[in-house]
């Protein structure tokens, strides 16, 4: 195999028997198991600069697009080692490792180190981090990305329906539970903030008579009308995910 290329493996770990996560991450997540990432990549050694630069900028755009609060994130780097740091209220805390070393045949190695804990852990503690009591994940680290409200039972129908074209649409739904139940409106949407589901679509009395929606956005709370028959391709492309039925 000829350079660059590049290796990714995942192992499970158990601080009684290997360096504690403690020790090598982020005093915010050091469980006793824990899921270490790592990604290695061999370039020649005549190239090694330009690409150690590279990942350490590649690998903190990865936390800072994953983030709520990009502007927390830092690399400190001494030689060939470097660290990627979140500022928290205590202090900086490393979030990931990268370092560097040469084989005899004339290649280097850029590693990066993180664990699956420690991101978890960061990207949870960035998601509580508003006024309001939101969970606000980025969209694609949210489990369910939308999930339909109501308040009317002649629109169960149409509810179920519309969830079943947004699932077929690659759109992952929530089902909601109020659907059969007295749940206000803002009941319903406030339990879905929490959860992190980004869109609530609104099924309402002008749905029935003119077919249009709306759908809101957790984070701004905006409510934009749809017509409930563009609601999977507008979702889909909001998501950035690929419309499986056309």
């Amino acid at each position: 195999m000829s350079a660059p290329f590049g290796l990714i493996s995942t192992a499970q770990h158990q601080s009684a028997q290997e360096q504690s996560s403690k020790q090598l991450f982020s005093l915010i997540a050091h469980p006793t198991f824990w899921t270490g990432l790592q990604f290695a990549f061999c370039i020649p050694s005549s190239k090694l600069f330009y690409w150690y630069t590279y990942w350490q900028r590649q690998r903190l755009v990865w936390w800072k697009r994953l983030s709520g609060q990009s502007s927390g994130f830092s690399v400190a780097e001494s030689g060939r080692r470097a660290s990627i740091e979140r500022a928290f209220p205590w202090g900086h805390e490393i979030v990931e490792h990268i370092w560097t070393f040469e084989t005899q045949r004339g290649q280097s190695w850029i590693v990066c180190n993180t664990s699956a804990n420690v991101a978890a852990a960061v990207f949870l503690w960035d998601a509580f981090g508003g006024d309001r009591p939101v969970l606000a994940l980025n969209n694609k680290l949210s489990p369910y990305k939308a999930t339909i409200a109501t308040t009317s039972t002649t629109l169960q129908p149409l509810a179920i329906l519309l969830d079943i074209q947004l699932r077929k649409g690659r759109v992952m739904t929530y089902a909601n539970p109020f659907l059969n139940s007295r749940a206000t409106l803002e009941a319903q949407i406030t339990q879905f903030d929490e959860m992190g589901i980004c869109y609530t679509i609104i099924l309402n009395e002008n749905t029935q008579r003119t077919g249009v929606a709306y759908v809101r956005h957790r984070d701004t709370t905006i409510k934009e009308q749809i017509h409930v028959t563009d609601i999977r391709k507008r979702l889909s492309m909001y998501l950035q995910v690929p419309d499986a039925c056309g």
